[in-house]
């Protein structure tokens, strides 16, 4: 395992954590699953064409989703 992903597991291990602290109940957990999903949803497009266009570009290869990589997906879902 690269740092990179190391790093990854790491930070989303810890907003987890942090986020399961947060939550006192499953509705609470509902609207912030929601919400994250939303802006998830929302934020792909923008990650996608940026990928396809060449705004910037991954030196490693990383596992992809529908030509985005899966790093990015779970930083935005974050």
């Amino acid at each position: 395992m690269g740092r990179y992903e190391a790093l990854t597991v790491g930070l989303i291990l810890a907003v987890s954590g942090c986020v399961a602290l947060l939550v006192r109940s499953r509705r609470q957990l509902g609207v912030v699953v929601r919400t994250a999903t939303v802006v998830t949803l929302l934020s792909y497009p923008w990650d996608f064409f940026a990928i396809q266009w060449r705004a910037w570009a991954y030196g490693e290869a990383v596992p992809l989703v529908l030509g985005v990589p899966i790093y990015d997906l779970i930083f935005i879902f974050i």
